[in-house]
């Protein structure tokens, strides 16, 4: 990790993490927790919430219409993680595997954010995604709080855009841990992960939507997590 002065965003210091942090930390922190599985299943992100922060996630925040996920956090860490109720109340398969998504970004925030609210003093929530212009009033978020990390883009407010993308850039390698990934595919389709030196690797049409279709169902996740997840790791997909 790197740490550079900045002006665009609640903290003095922005982090710069290289894609090969983030896979290691995952993997740390799910082994460390115990939920780290010797062969390719679904990552128990609420049980790594749970575990890890002592926290347990309140699926009935009444949040601003487009915003799934927020976490609040205090001079010594996450406080609170809110999902929304209405992905919270989505029971079919791709609400569950979108609530997962946003727990995972939400963890995100706390694993690669939480020590920039300590440094500052500042307390406040980290927002997955917002649409609308909603002020999220009803859910006591003060979206005039420069602690808040996200912003409407189009907006006059601030839109600290790193924060967010570091935590997206989360979601794989907690749902996905890259040797499981690594593993199902050998398995699976006798592939292995790009290199250095095989460089990246193009599937056909076919060929890319059998693989995503078996992890997303692998690892519980909606296809466009699976799609990203191997894209992110050098495979080449043809766009529809």
């Amino acid at each position: 990790m790197l740490l550079f002065p900045t002006e665009s965003s609640p903290f003095t210091e922005r982090t710069v993490y290289k894609p090969a942090e983030l896979e290691l930390m995952a993997m740390d922190e799910l082994r460390k927790a115990g939920l780290l599985p010797r062969t390719p299943e679904p990552i128990r992100i609420e049980a790594y919430v749970t575990k890890r922060y002592n926290l347990t996630p309140d699926y009935s925040a009444p949040l601003p219409d487009g915003v799934l996920g927020l976490t609040r956090f205090g001079a010594k860490g996450p406080t609170d993680i809110l999902v929304s109720k209405t992905l919270g109340d989505d029971l079919s398969d791709v609400g569950r595997r979108r609530t997962n998504a946003t727990l995972a970004h939400e963890a995100g925030h706390c694993l690669l954010h939480g020590p920039l609210f300590a440094v500052s003093g500042r307390v406040g929530g980290g927002i997955l995604e917002r649409g609308g212009d909603s002020h999220g009033a009803d859910a006591g978020i003060d979206t005039s709080d420069p602690s808040i990390l996200c912003r409407e883009i189009g907006t006059d407010v601030p839109t600290y855009n790193w924060v967010e993308s570091q935590a997206n850039a989360m979601i794989g390698p907690l749902l996905m841990p890259q040797p499981l990934v690594a593993s199902l595919l050998k398995i699976e389709f006798g592939m292995s992960l790009p290199t250095p030196k095989t460089g990246v690797i193009s599937l056909s049409k076919d060929d890319a939507a059998t693989i995503v279709r078996k992890l997303s169902e692998i690892f519980d996740v909606n296809p466009a997590v699976a799609r990203l997840r191997i894209e992110k790791m050098g495979f080449n997909i043809p766009r529809t």
